[in-house]
C-alpha cells in the first residue's frame, strides 16, 4: 500500500503496517531514528534521513503515540498500586503467624496452612539434611529448615520514602523503627485519589501529567 505524499491527506488516511511498526517501536522505548530505521522507512542505515523520518512521523502520529504511551502509563500505575500494597503487607505482617517461639524452640508453620499473602512475606527457604553417626554405626539424619522472613523496617522505610516523608521533605518526620509514623504515612498513601498517584508515577519516569476522565 503506498502512503499519501501529501502530509495532511496521509494524517487523515488510516494507519498503514509500516506505521504501526513505527508507532509500536516509539511505544517499546525505541528512538524515533532507530524505529523509523526498523519499519522500514530508510533501510539504506542514513542516520540523518532517520532521525528526519522519524521527527516527522512522531509529529503525523503524535496522537496515537500519546495515547499508546498514557495507556501504557495507566496500566503500570495498577503495578505501582499492587507494588505498594505488597510493601504495605511486608511492613505490618505478623511474623508469629509464619513462626512460634517459646521455651521448646521454634515452631515453623508448614507452608500449605499459610495464606498466599502470608507465603509472600517469607524472602527465603532452605533445607540441610544432618547426619550423626552413633556409638554402634548407625547413622541418624535429621532436616534442619531455615526460614529468612521479608525485612519489615526495610519496607517501613519504602513506604514513608514513597510518601515523601523522609529525606527533609515536609510531611512526618521518621525516627529509625518509627513504625507508628510509617503507619501513618501508609495511611495517607492509600487515601491518595488515583489522579494524584498517577501524576507522581508519571513525574518520577519523566513523563507528562496524565489526563484523567472525571469518573475514572
Amino acid at each position: 500500500m503506498t502512503e499519501p505524499k501529501d502530509p495532511k491527506a496521509r494524517a487523515s488516511a488510516a494507519i498503514t503496517p509500516r506505521a504501526q511498526r513505527f508507532i509500536d517501536l516509539v511505544v517499546e522505548g525505541r528512538t524515533l531514528a532507530d524505529a523509523a530505521h526498523e519499519a522500514g522507512y530508510c533501510p539504506n542505515s542514513d542516520d540523518a534521513a532517520a532521525s528526519s523520518w522519524g521527527s516527522k512521523l512522531r509529529r503525523q502520529y503524535g496522537a496515537e503515540i500519546e495515547a499508546r504511551l498514557m495507556a501504557a502509563a495507566q496500566r503500570a500505575d495498577l503495578s505501582a498500586e499492587a507494588t505498594v500494597r505488597e510493601t504495605a503487607r511486608h511492613a505490618y505482617f505478623d511474623p508469629q503467624d509464619i513462626v512460634s517461639w517459646g521455651p521448646d524452640g521454634l515452631k515453623i508453620r508448614p507452608s500449605e496452612e499459610l495464606t498466599p499473602e502470608l507465603r509472600r512475606c517469607v524472602k527465603e527457604v532452605s533445607c540441610d539434611t544432618i547426619e550423626t553417626e552413633g556409638p554402634d554405626g548407625s547413622v541418624t539424619k535429621r532436616t534442619k529448615v531455615r526460614v529468612q522472613l521479608v525485612d519489615r523496617q526495610a519496607a517501613l522505610a519504602r513506604l514513608a520514602e514513597y510518601q515523601g516523608l523522609t529525606g527533609g521533605n515536609a510531611g512526618i518526620p521518621l525516627a529509625p523503627g518509627d513504625a507508628a509514623a510509617a503507619k501513618e504515612a501508609e495511611e495517607q498513601l492509600r487515601s491518595l485519589p488515583r489522579a494524584e498517584l498517577l501524576a507522581r508515577w508519571a513525574k518520577r519516569r519523566g513523563l507528562p501529567p496524565p489526563k484523567i476522565t472525571p469518573g475514572a
